[in-house]
């Protein structure tokens, strides 16, 4: 079995159709990555065989890797530069993508003999991304992927403001022995709740719903199927589903909660979960609607874990008629990757160890047509303490960054334990797999360039520095050394011109 794995396609929105891209996946660790190669298989022309073959490196069982075209419209887009080049990644949006290990294929995207054009798996200024627990596969099935559709990229400038994403090393291997929680919402048995399922298509216009949907049915308490179940794309199987929750006299928030979940000898833990609201022009959602995850520890307070929340309002008579944002500072305000029609996968950290963790999910939605679905909630402890997607947060006060801040040794850059205020710290560009960021020594102290505040803050001590993760890579094992970019190891000549 092969221990790397294609998780993501990408052909850009920038100028030359850039970035073209391939993100790939160690399941397990690989003492030298020159077993492995790949290829494009273009237009539906058949394979083309092995195109690039990776130098003699090292990777690690967790590491996310991408090998691009070129590096500036790549670094550009997503904020650092691919680990390798090459014009085996010239990709259109319609071809097909064949891994090698041994000269034998162990993995494939796409109909290696079909032009992708007007086909389900096409991803012209889009992309393509691999769905959790699959593959390898030298077999391509359509099951395996979620995708962006066409053009989700057009008019895009980079990543981080896309509303539809590239996600980002949100892969996530089958779960193993370290699963918490599994929720696929088959049923509410895993769950409380404290609302009932209902609908009422009864007895009213059928628009007023909270239940369990699955395309052709569903379990809305007993109630007739809802007539308003929107159109969400992405989702397998049954989803959990909600639109006016309080139409039929419902308290909000409702909320669902897994309680007990057993975390004893586990650490390191992370969320995942897929999340839809669908988008009726010019927009539903109001600034008091929301979608909130917390969690608590041995009964120690509910904290924040990954909230959705208002934003990019067009009523001219108040913040009304929107869409849901990830709201990544908690302040009640959508300030992420905005929800749409089609499932996408948003995880976070789960700070601190402990017997017992409670998760919750609360949702407030009290008008027309304001909606949510999701699906696939996985709790999960990591094999190793996971680096954070950059940029770093950090508490502090705005008067103190006029000054450059050092942080202590042992850096706590990796923290995952405490919960401060945020503060977006602009790093250096760099690639995910690069040298392992070792805690600076004593006499070696991390220094972080003075940033200017991107909004008021509500500050904490700076006695001791604390760093918030934002969410998980899910996870290469390295984080790029902040400055200058260590140089890539010579590559072996691949059939096609590598660009360097």
């Amino acid at each position: 079995m092969s221990n790397l794995v294609i998780t993501g396609i990408i052909d850009g929105p920038l100028t030359g159709g850039i970035p073209k891209a391939i993100e790939f996946f160690a399941l397990a660790d690989i003492p030298d990555l020159s077993l492995y190669g790949f290829g494009s298989a273009n237009n539906g022309g058949g394979s083309n065989g092995e195109e690039f073959t990776f130098p003699p490196d090292a990777i690690s069982a967790g590491d996310y890797f991408y090998v691009a075209t070129e590096s500036p419209g790549f670094s550009s887009f997503f904020g650092f530069a691919p680990n390798y080049t090459s014009g085996a990644a010239a990709i259109n949006g319609d071809d097909a993508i064949e891994l090698f290990f041994n000269g034998a294929v162990v993995d494939v995207f796409g109909e290696i003999n079909v032009d992708g054009s007007g086909q389900p798996w096409e991803y012209l200024d889009g992309w393509a991304y691999r769905v959790n627990g699959t593959g390898p596969s030298p077999t391509f099935d359509l099951a395996d992927w979620q995708f962006s559709g066409p053009d989700a990229l057009d008019g895009e400038v980079a990543n981080g403001t896309a509303v539809t994403p590239f996600p980002l090393g949100e892969f996530r291997a089958t779960l193993g022995n370290d699963a918490v929680l599994n929720e696929t919402f088959d049923d509410g048995t895993q769950f409380t709740i404290s609302t009932p399922f209902f609908s009422d298509a009864g007895v009213s216009s059928g628009f007023d719903f909270l239940g369990l949907a699955d395309g052709s049915g569903g379990d809305f308490g007993g109630d007739p199927l809802p007539v308003g179940l929107k159109a969400y794309t992405g989702f397998d199987g049954s989803f959990l589903t909600g639109q006016d929750l309080d139409g039929e006299g419902a308290s909000l928030p409702i909320t669902l909660t897994w309680a007990g979940l057993d975390i004893t000898g586990l650490s390191n833990l992370s969320f995942s979960g897929d999340f839809a609201e669908f988008f009726d022009d010019p927009g539903d959602i109001d600034s008091g609607d929301f979608i909130r995850l917390s969690y608590q520890i041995d009964g120690g307070g509910f904290q924040e874990l990954l909230w959705f929340s208002g934003a990019d309002f067009t009523s001219t008579g108040g913040p009304f008629n929107g869409l849901f944002r990830e709201d990544t500072d908690f302040d009640g305000v959508g300030d992420g990757a905005a929800l749409g029609n089609a499932a996408q996968t948003f995880g976070a950290a789960i700070a601190g160890t402990g017997a017992s963790l409670d998760l919750q999910l609360s949702i407030s939605l009290d008008a027309g047509d304001e909606d949510f679905a999701v699906d696939n909630f996985v709790i999960a402890a990591l094999h190793r303490a996971p680096p954070w997607r950059l940029p770093l947060t950090m508490a502090c006060s705005p008067r103190a960054m006029a000054a450059p801040l050092t942080l202590p040794s042992p850096s706590p850059v990796l923290a995952t334990s405490l919960a401060p205020q945020r503060l977006t710290l602009p790093l250096p560009a760099a690639r995910p797999m690069a040298s392992t960021l070792a805690a600076p020594s004593p006499l070696a102290p991390l220094i972080l360039p003075p940033v200017k505040p991107l909004r008021p803050l509500r500050c904490l001590s700076l006695g001791t520095p604390i760093v918030k993760p934002m969410r998980p890579l899910r996870s290469p094992s390295r984080i790029p050394p902040l400055g200058p970019p260590s140089p890539r190891p010579p590559q072996r000549a691949p059939s096609k011109t590598t660009i360097m």
